[in-house]
C-alpha cells in the first residue's frame, strides 16, 4: 500500500508537471515524453525486487502516468476545433478509459495463463510501445502540415 500510496502522491505532481511540460514543449510532444516514460517503466516492475528501487520505479511510474491522463485532454482540445472538443475529448476519455480496464483484464488473464507477471506487464509495454507510433505518426503529419502552410 505505501508503493501505491507514492505511485499516487507523485501522480499529483505528474498532472501539474507534465501541463507545465506541455506549455513549454507543446501538448502532443508533452504526450510523447509521458507516454515513452510510462512505457519504459512499465516493463521494469517484475524485475526490481528491492524497495527502494521499486518505490522510485513507482514514483516514476505515476508522475508519466497522471502526466499522460492530463496530456490525451490537452493534445485532444489543440487538434480539434471548439466546435467538436467536448465530443472528442469523451471519445478520447472512453477509448483510454476502456484501454485501462481492458489492460487490467489482460493483465490479470496473463497472471492466470502463466502463474507470473511478466507477460502482464510485457503486454503493457506492447501496448505502450503500439500508442508511442500511433502519437509520432501524428505529430510527424502535423509537423509536416505546419511546414507546408503558406
Amino acid at each position: 500500500t505505501s508503493v501505491l500510496m507514492v505511485l499516487m502522491f507523485c501522480g499529483a505532481f505528474g498532472r501539474i508537471l507534465g501541463g507545465k511540460l506541455g506549455d513549454v514543449i507543446g501538448a502532443l510532444p508533452a504526450y510523447i515524453l509521458m507516454s515513452l516514460g510510462q512505457t519504459i517503466s512499465v516493463i521494469w516492475f517484475p524485475y526490481v525486487t528491492n524497495p527502494i528501487g521499486l518505490y522510485l520505479l513507482a514514483a516514476f511510474f505515476g508522475f508519466t502516468y497522471s502526466g499522460v491522463m492530463s496530456s490525451i485532454l490537452v493534445t485532444t482540445r489543440m487538434v480539434v476545433s471548439a466546435k467538436f472538443a467536448g465530443r472528442a475529448n469523451s471519445l478520447g476519455s472512453f477509448f483510454g478509459w476502456t484501454g485501462m480496464g481492458i489492460g487490467g483484464f489482460f493483465g490479470g488473464y496473463f497472471f492466470d495463463l502463466y502463474g507470473d507477471y511478466f507477460w502482464s506487464f510485457a503486454f503493457a509495454s506492447i501496448v505502450g510501445s503500439i500508442n508511442l507510433v500511433i502519437l509520432l505518426r501524428f505529430w510527424l503529419r502535423i509537423s509536416r502540415l505546419t511546414l507546408h502552410k503558406p
